[in-house]
């Protein structure tokens, strides 16, 4: 498995666009923070959704 590249990362962009002012950089950041690894990219996604009380409006059904 390969680490993810910018460009596939849209679906996660779409996930921080009601709840941040600047989703690209926030998404920029997160990519720099895990080099793109996955699910360590996944889970601090999830965890900033979390903490920030996005969760309770996310739909998980994709």
């Amino acid at each position: 498995m390969q680490d993810f590249q910018p460009d596939e990362t849209q679906p996660l962009l779409a996930g921080f666009k009601d709840w941040v002012s600047n989703p690209e950089v926030i998404l920029s950041a997160i990519l720099f923070w895990t080099g793109g690894q996955l699910f360590l990219t996944q889970k601090l996604c999830l965890a900033l959704l979390v903490q920030d009380g996005a969760c309770l409006s996310y739909s998980w059904s994709g």
